[in-house]
């Protein structure tokens, strides 16, 4: 048995399906199954009179309010978020607001427990971790983990606590495309050097796209990334589900909408997830959605063809091309100019999703289904993870946000665009909004806007004790260093005294 110090882990934390790998110090990496030999598993966690269980949906039907999913989607965000609001109205069940922020209420025992999505998170990665522990048959804890890339720093930072809630050690996070690409070129087929393509990731919950530069001695070089974090498969599913609810309202007036059929719209988004799947196949142009006894003991028999699922979710895969313009734009480069399209991830197996990608880049530009797309991204992060250890640079990441502080009148001044490359460190010079000024309050931000107030604010950073002058403003030194796992380090000093103050966000 190899030394547990020569193991990493690498997982994505998905919001539909999760998975976790292991890499060896000789660079082998193994996807770990569960002891039925699944290697992926389903991101819920089911309370039942106080045990919970991880990834078992199916068996917990008659419960449905106590089957906490798609967690991913509230990590770092508030309850009053617009995106939030929609989920919770979809969901069986019940989201509250809280002081301490945004819990899950669930019943367990006659008593009603609250989980903070984090704590949710956290019993997921728990799980992966054990599954982890009882396959290497040894303990580990360092891992790289996954995130989309268009998560702000409030979604990061609490991925990462979910992380350290679980036990496990995290030494970086990296997106889920970039993952993708490394694991991709090391289980699929590998990727030419000097190659430029695009790593197009759907999964559950999210929209990931970067394009990607293979250079020399196996390192990868993201040139952009965008993205949509409320697009993925869910919202198929919650769309074919909301059609059948109106269909069965019209025919035998009764609104499954209701408390009291909680359970028949569980089998419901079950079957509705089934029939995107059956659809998904090249020979089937047609499949039925069944529910018996969905409400009252009136059966739910719909048939769905293909051609009703795209017209259905038209204004879905619309928005599936709005983050690829952008990405090319943001690289600077034409949709010709790919060496191909990588597609990653389970929602990438819908038929209309290759076909709009192949009629957007052509017939001179491959649309490669990935051969095992839901174990791609967390077989790169162990690489990544392996790499980090071992001390080397596979990846050269970029900033996906332009970082920069407040100036006076609320206007955003950047100090790192979006799109540098990280490492970096970038020094700005500016002066205090008046003269006689004894303190500097420096505002951090991370966003596209001229106006904070549009942007995301990260922490505030204040300098004592500067240089009194009675005639002009005091110049204060700022100083942005972002190191490539995610540190921002922040310095503000005062050249004429040397007065330094300095502080750290977790990006």
């Amino acid at each position: 048995m190899k030394n547990n110090d020569d193991i990493v882990l690498g997982i994505d934390l998905g919001t539909t399906n999760s998975c976790i790998a292991a890499c060896y110090s000789d660079g082998q990496v193994v996807v770990i199954p569960s002891e039925d030999g699944v290697k992926t598993m389903s991101s819920c966690v089911f309370f039942d009179d106080g045990v919970q269980q991880v990834g078992v949906r199916a068996s917990a039907k008659e419960h449905p309010e106590n089957v906490i999913y798609e967690m991913k989607r509230l990590l770092g965000r508030d309850f009053e978020d617009a995106e939030v609001q929609v989920h919770c109205r979809r969901w069986p069940f019940k989201v509250i607001n809280e002081r301490d922020g945004m819990k899950v209420a669930v019943r367990q025992a006659n008593v009603v427990g609250k989980f903070s999505p984090i704590e949710i998170g956290a019993i997921i990665l728990t799980e992966l971790h054990r599954r982890a522990v009882a396959f290497l048959k040894q303990p580990i804890k360092r891992t790289v983990i996954c995130v989309p890339a268009n998560f702000s720093v409030r979604q990061k930072n609490a991925t990462k606590a979910a992380a350290t809630l679980a036990g496990l050690e995290v030494l970086a996070t990296v997106h889920e495309p970039t993952a993708a690409a490394v694991g991709y070129n090391a289980i699929d087929e590998a990727v030419p050097t000097g190659a430029t393509f695009m790593a197009f990731d759907f999964g559950g919950g999210t929209l990931d796209v970067s394009v990607v530069e293979r250079r020399a001695d196996n390192v990868f070089k993201v040139l952009a990334s965008a993205g949509d974090t409320s697009l993925g498969g869910a919202d198929f599913d919650g769309r074919l589900m909301d059609h059948f609810i109106e269909v069965f309202r019209q025919k035998h007036q009764v609104d499954l909408r209701e408390k009291d059929y909680s359970i028949g719209r569980a089998e419901l988004l079950e079957a509705c997830e089934k029939a995107k799947r059956l659809l998904s196949a090249e020979k089937l142009t047609q499949t039925k959605v069944v529910v018996p006894a969905i409400a009252d003991d009136i059966a739910l028999s719909e048939v769905l063809t293909r051609v009703n699922f795209n017209e259905l979710c038209a204004d879905l895969f619309e928005r599936i091309l709005k983050p690829v313009e952008k990405v090319l734009e943001y690289a600077g480069l034409s949709r010709n100019k790919m060496a191909f399209v990588m597609l990653i991830g389970s929602s990438s197996r819908m038929l209309k999703v290759q076909e709009l990608l192949r009629t957007y880049f052509g017939p001179t530009v491959p649309v490669k289904m990935d051969h095992r797309p839901d174990e791609t991204i967390a077989v790169g992060a162990a690489h990544y993870a392996r790499n980090i250890v071992d001390g080397k640079e596979p990846i050269i990441d970029m900033t996906s946000a332009t970082l920069g502080i407040r100036l006076k009148g609320g206007i955003m001044a950047p100090v790192i665009p979006r799109g540098t490359d990280v490492p970096v460190c970038r020094t700005k010079r500016y002066k205090t909004s008046f003269a006689g000024a004894t303190a500097a309050t420096i505002s951090i931000y991370q966003g596209e806007s001229e106006w904070v107030t549009e942007n995301q604010f990260l922490a505030d950073l204040k300098l004592d004790d500067i240089s009194l002058t009675s005639e002009s403003a005091t110049e204060i030194e700022v100083v942005f260093a972002y190191d490539r796992f995610g540190m921002l380090k922040v310095t503000a000093r005062d050249p004429q005294n040397n007065t330094q103050r300095e502080l750290e966000v977790h990006m």
